[in-house]
């Protein structure tokens, strides 16, 4: 990865521990949805920051998304979801009927293009911190990130322009659904990889994203849907053919360049942590994290206060973003 050019830069997701439906996610409206998770690694170059406003057709198509959202989350109508399968492609295709994409803007001024299948995904909401953190640390320090269904992957790619993606996943839906989410982006700036990332020792980055392209080549989305839909966890059952991917194997040279970490695998945070002591020691890239205290604990016998205490241990400190389902941390 770093015989790339120099003007170059990358940043890679891997998938936490969230146990929901990846086709609801994608289903018209569907609310309170858990949007991404996972692992990100930014590196800095000159990079162009877009934070372009949305047009009058933008605004206008984002209100018509809003009232969808209203009449499809109705107490009478959200159930009724053969009715929205079917309305769902001539919905879409009459939000974009030329097929250039669906412009939207997350958090107030990080503008992107996304296909119209993810009009339904409430993405300028979803977890405004952690968008704000990343605009905030890709302007001083141009970059990007990955994966689930690719939301702050896309974001990344429109924030900076010449940003390059590597999104992990253990799920290959969720890998097809990130391609498909950032088709949109200029550029072949997007690479992904299969894999559950822990502190086990793992392949290499080269091996990891060959396999990865095999992979995907024999696969379409809708059959890795029938394969599996859910998103898939280090203690999720039927995971030993899912390669474990550990950071310091996958990153072992030194980076020239900034870097920032995001990371959100619902649990496993302090497993991802273990496994890039020497990347952390070596590079001190920037942190962006959810932590999640109780699956912290119930899941993997580990606390909030002992990822706190290595992370400080590592040579950060640590900033408490928000609150909400999980914690939000920024570590610098």
């Amino acid at each position: 990865m770093h015989s790339r050019a120099a003007d170059r830069r990358s940043a890679s997701k891997c998938r936490g521990n969230d146990q929901i439906n990846l086709a609801s996610v994608l289903q018209e409206g569907r609310e309170n949805a858990n949007i991404d998770a996972g692992l990100g690694f930014i590196w800095r170059i000159s990079g162009n920051i877009n934070t372009s406003p949305l047009s009058v057709a933008g605004v206008l198509m984002s209100i018509i998304r809003s009232t969808a959202r209203a009449i499809r989350n109705a107490p009478v109508l959200r159930d009724l979801d053969a009715l929205w399968s079917a309305l769902g492609p001539v919905y879409f295709w009459a939000l974009d009927p030329f097929r250039r994409g669906l412009r939207m803007r997350f958090s107030g001024d990080i503008s992107v293009i996304v296909p119209s299948r993810f009009a339904g995904v409430p993405l300028e909401t979803h977890e405004p911190e952690a968008f704000v953190a990343l605009a905030a640390w890709m302007r001083q320090n141009p970059g990007a990130l990955g994966c689930s269904i690719g939301a702050l992957s896309v974001a990344a790619l429109f924030i900076d322009t010449d940003a390059e993606v590597i999104a992990i996943d253990s799920n290959i839906a969720s890998l097809l659904t990130t391609k498909e989410m950032c088709s949109r982006s200029s550029g072949d700036r997007l690479i992904l990889l299969h894999g559950l990332v822990s502190n086990e020792p793992s392949i290499s980055f080269t091996v990891a994203r060959e396999r990865t392209r095999n992979l995907l080549s024999s696969i379409t989305l809708k059959e890795a849907y029938k394969f599996r839909y859910d998103y898939i966890c280090l203690d999720s059952p039927h995971t030993n053919d899912i390669p474990r991917l550990r950071v310091d194997d996958l990153f072992p040279d030194r980076a020239t360049r900034p870097m920032l970490l995001k990371c959100d695998v619902e649990g496993a945070e302090h497993l991802v942590i273990d496994g890039a002591r020497a990347f952390l020691a070596r590079d001190k890239p920037a942190l962006l994290l959810s932590v999640h205290p109780l699956p912290l604990r119930e899941t993997y016998d580990h606390s909030a206060d002992y990822l706190r205490d290595t992370i400080i241990q590592l040579g950060y400190n640590i900033e408490l973003l928000a609150v909400d389902h999980e914690e939000h941390w920024l570590c610098t």
